[in-house]
């Protein structure tokens, strides 16, 4: 009498199994057409992945340019603000990916901007000009930089630069790869 009952919470649960196995080997697909992970896009080939591109930029790092903005200033809501000052300021939104098996940071990552006619451009990070950034991406949602990043996770950020008034076909390059922002 005790049969019936057992095989349909049985037959509930393995439906359960199943449904969970699907979900997990469709969620696994799909992260992989999505990640489109590439070590190429050398600064010495010349060549820059596009705008949504993963790419390799460490052994135990990845880099994605998410979106670009260049406004005419960018102020926290401490009133702290941050002006071209002669120039132009670029703001690159990125995500970061850790695939290592450790925790860890962006300390050994150097970001710079490259310009059509050869300039470079690091960020902005004298002590009173990340600070201005750092409280602007808080105000934003945004991830601080220098956080721990742990293994299989990603975190959103951004990197604010000030460019020549006349930079052009701008790109980032993140440990000797570059990356398309325009």
């Amino acid at each position: 009498m005790l049969k019936g009952p057992l095989y349909l919470v049985g037959g509930f649960f393995a439906l359960i199994l199943i449904v969970a196995a699907i979900g997990a080997f469709t969620k696994g697909q799909s992260g992989a057409n999505n990640s489109q992970v590439d070590s190429q896009f050398t600064e010495s080939d010349g060549t820059a992945a596009p705008i949504g591109k993963i790419v390799t930029v460490r052994s135990d790092l990845t880099v994605a340019v998410t979106q670009v903005e260049k406004p005419e200033s960018i102020s926290s809501s401490r009133g702290a603000t941050l002006a071209p000052e002669g120039g132009k300021l670029v703001i690159v939104y990125l995500k970061v990916g850790n695939t290592g098996s450790d925790s860890g940071d962006m300390l050994r990552t150097q970001f710079r901007l490259t310009d059509s006619q050869g300039r470079t451009y690091d960020e902005l990070l004298t002590p009173e000009e990340s600070g201005t950034v750092n409280l602007w991406s808080q105000d934003r949602g945004l991830d601080d930089s220098a956080s721990q990043i742990s293994p299989g996770d990603s975190i959103n950020i951004a990197k604010v630069f000030r460019v020549a008034a006349n930079a052009e076909g701008l790109r980032l390059v993140v440990n000797e790869k570059m990356l398309a922002i325009e």
